[in-house]
């Protein structure tokens, strides 16, 4: 019976971390934030095409 409640507690904290990193994305995205798909954003620093210094 003990080695359910470490499971128990294992699995809450896994799904505590997961809700914490989807509620920082969407509060990125919802800033206006970079996602990561640079093909369609352009607007960050990060996603800018680079500038050929010739």
């Amino acid at each position: 019976m003990p080695e359910i409640f470490g499971t128990l507690i294992v699995l809450a904290v896994i799904a505590v971390l997961a809700v914490l990193a989807w509620r920082s994305a969407w509060k990125s995205r919802k800033k206006g934030g970079c996602s990561g798909d640079c093909a369609s954003c352009g607007c960050c620093p990060g996603c800018a095409p680079k500038k050929d210094t010739k």
